[in-house]
């Protein structure tokens, strides 16, 4: 068995065992049984399939030795197609467009407060 583990910022994915694993990294698919060779790759935009799930993969490397297989990566999500699991990466890169947009919207008004109730103490000292 390889135990395979996908790991981003915001924790672990996937922790999981699997007999074997395909990954399509920057120079190609690759296919991974127990015992492989160790090797270290870039995976900038692919995926990692195992057993009957796929994990969509940004930004990330996967690293094989010891019989396992960790991916460590920007974002991550899992599905049961690469179709399925890459809709749900999708969404949740608007999810969090949407939520950056807000954040900004709410520093905006911030600073807008900040500055008038600067004007307001400089008046007050007048």
């Amino acid at each position: 068995m390889i135990k395979i583990s996908v790991v981003t910022p915001n924790g672990e994915i996937v922790n999981d065992n699997s007999n074997f694993v395909v990954a399509r990294t920057d120079t190609g698919e690759m296919g991974f049984l127990k015992d492989h060779t160790p090797i270290i790759a870039r995976i900038s935009n692919g995926y990692v399939r195992y057993d009957e799930k796929v994990v969509c993969i940004v930004g990330g490397i996967i690293d094989v030795n010891n019989n396992n297989i960790i991916v460590v990566c920007q974002a991550a999500t899992v599905g049961a197609t690469l179709e399925e699991a890459t809709a749900l990466m999708e969404e949740n890169r608007k999810k969090r467009l949407n939520e950056n947009k807000r954040k900004m919207v709410d520093f905006a008004e911030a600073e807008k407060e900040l500055i008038k109730s600067i004007k307001e103490a400089k008046a007050s000292r007048i």
